[in-house]
């Protein structure tokens, strides 16, 4: 991304009068250049905000596209070009992100600071924690964003918690906070406290959470790779979106139990009608059969785990 700068102009004064007379205004610049000048840079934070505005914009877009290897290579660049821009204009995002009377300003800002260099991860905390608080949704869902793609080790996540739990927020808010929790759990020294709330969230009937909470729940037990979670896991086979089946196929693969087996042939079989989710389950499959592959063929992947 081309760094945002103010391009100043430099124009002379010209001398009206004799070489034994010279005119008073020589050598002072005209009052609407000053003008022109002050006004340029009152508009530069304003830009400033506006090109990190498209970036995010164009990140989070790229976010869904994950996997995909064009799109992944473009949410590289775009993450570059944030980073680039988060960390030359760290001190304007950080005042913008805690004393701008604009919601909007504040929101762009807490995004942005997510992605500051390592030097600046420490002082770009304490701001994005604070953003929680805020009382506009997008500056709270903003500043979850923020933390989790920072990802900072030390992120306090009982403020997170309130938010996943909180049945007054917004379902998009929740969801949010329980992303940002997942992408921090991975950095964290203890994840334990992460690690029950996503056992608490499971631990109902299969539909009574949102399908968005319980996929990530699914996938935040499913990265602590415990065989311990099988049985808070498992039942969500028979989910009926397939966005939670294809969560807990990577699940139950990545817990290495072949207790699972049976679950992920059903996956596997003629009743799963989602073709990501049979994906995802043969490839469960090869993880538990220490990388042999079957395809889709059912009997033969049972007779694998006949004969171990």
């Amino acid at each position: 991304m081309t760094r945002t700068r103010l391009r100043l102009v430099a124009l002379m004064s010209l001398a009206a009068g004799c070489v034994s007379s010279p005119s008073p205004d020589a050598g002072v610049r005209l009052p609407d250049t000053e003008a022109l000048e002050v006004e340029r840079e009152q508009e530069a934070p304003a830009r400033v905000l506006n090109d990190l505005d498209r970036l995010l914009a164009a990140y989070t877009q790229l976010r869904l596209n994950t996997g995909a290897n064009r799109a992944d290579e473009r949410r590289m660049r775009v993450e570059e070009a944030l980073r680039a821009a988060a960390t030359e204009h760290f001190g304007q995002l950080v005042h913008d992100a805690v004393d701008s009377p604009y919601p909007r300003n504040r929101a762009i800002a807490l995004a942005a600071l997510g992605f500051v260099d390592v030097a600046r991860r420490d002082q770009a905390l304490d701001p994005l924690v604070n953003g929680l608080a805020a009382e506009d949704e997008a500056v709270v869902n903003n500043a979850i964003l923020g933390l989790a793609v920072l990802q900072h080790e030390d992120t306090p996540v009982s403020p997170l918690v309130d938010i996943l739990r909180s049945e007054e927020r917004e379902l998009e808010t929740r969801a949010n906070a329980a992303w940002a929790l997942h992408e921090i759990q991975q950095v964290l020294v203890d994840p334990r406290r992460v690690v029950r709330v996503w056992l608490e969230l499971l631990d109902g009937p299969l539909q009574e959470e949102s399908p968005l909470l319980s996929m990530t729940a699914i996938r935040g037990l499913g990265a602590t790779r415990d065989p311990a979670h099988y049985e808070a896991v498992v039942p969500y086979v028979s989910h009926p979106v397939a966005r939670v089946r294809w969560a807990t196929a990577i699940a139950l693969g990545r817990m290495a139990d072949e207790r699972a087996v049976e679950s992920l042939l059903t996956l596997l079989g003629p009743a799963e009608a989602n073709d990501n989710v049979k994906l995802a389950a043969r490839k469960a499959l090869q993880a538990l059969a220490g990388g042999a592959d079957r395809g889709y063929d059912v009997e033969a992947w049972r007779k694998v785990f006949e004969r171990s």
